[in-house]
């Protein structure tokens, strides 16, 4: 089991321009609405395993980006579990996974690529002296940024929610980093809950797909509102049969 450090005992709430930690309590009484809203909207409980107690929270130009609740350390928990060798990590946040990070023998180096330097003012300087010199913290935005070596571990974790729109920067970041992946046997890349990530693309493009085919005109309305995704071809003729007869 991964052992996590409760950020409430290392970070002090404060702001720093756009950035500010955060401190906030989980009652029972808000637990179980939690619980109820997320089972009723989405059809599964986001918060399974969460207890209540006091948390941290990091936003960004008033964005919730990250807290340290069970949801938010249960879905990186696999990152943690694999890594190993040259880490890199992209997106700070408060520094969350590295903790159990830098308890892994495994890893023998990290290197975190956080775009905002807001965050970095506010986070880094909290950290335990161990962390500040042991960690490689850069500045750039991880769509730019160009690797001085290769690495065994890479993770995005730079978006703040599961959404449909998030699984094609993934495909792109996969695409620019794969190069500068080890030939270790065991070599890793990953992003914060890309599997859920990819199943709302899909679900996205599978209902788009259908609404160009049977309403043209509203498909296009839509697409301007950034309501629908665009539909590759090969996608829109599969999509057609499987609707065969629906189709005039």
């Amino acid at each position: 089991m991964i052992k996590y450090t409760n950020m409430v005992d290392v970070l002090t709430p404060d702001k720093v321009g756009e950035a500010e930690l955060y401190e906030f309590e989980i009652t029972i009484d808000g637990l179980t609405r939690a619980k109820l809203t997320s089972v009723r909207n989405h059809g599964h409980d986001e918060f399974e395993g969460q207890q209540v107690g006091r948390f941290m929270g990091l936003k960004v130009s008033n964005t919730l980006v990250m807290t340290d609740t069970e949801m938010e350390r249960r879905t990186n928990d696999e990152f943690i579990r694999r890594a190993h060798g040259r880490v890199l990590i992209a997106g700070l946040g408060m520094g969350v996974v590295l903790f159990p990070l830098c308890e892994k023998k495994e890893v023998t180096h990290i290197t975190v690529v956080e775009k905002s330097r807001d965050v970095l003012a506010l986070v880094i300087p909290q950290l335990p002296p161990y962390m500040r010199e042991d960690v490689r913290f850069d500045i750039a935005d991880i769509f730019e940024y160009e690797p001085d070596t290769q690495y065994d571990c890479i993770y995005f974790d730079i978006w703040p929610s599961v959404n449909s729109d998030n699984y094609p920067e993934m495909k792109r970041l996969f695409d620019k980093y794969k190069p500068h992946q080890t030939a270790h046997p065991d070599r890793y890349m990953s992003a914060w809950r890309i599997n859920d990530c990819r199943e709302q693309h899909q679900e996205d493009v599978f209902y788009s797909a259908q609404l160009k085919l049977l309403r043209p005109d509203m498909y296009e309305q839509m697409l301007e509102q950034d309501k629908v995704v665009e539909v590759p071809n090969d996608i829109l003729e599969s999509v057609r049969i499987l609707m065969g007869g629906y189709i005039d």
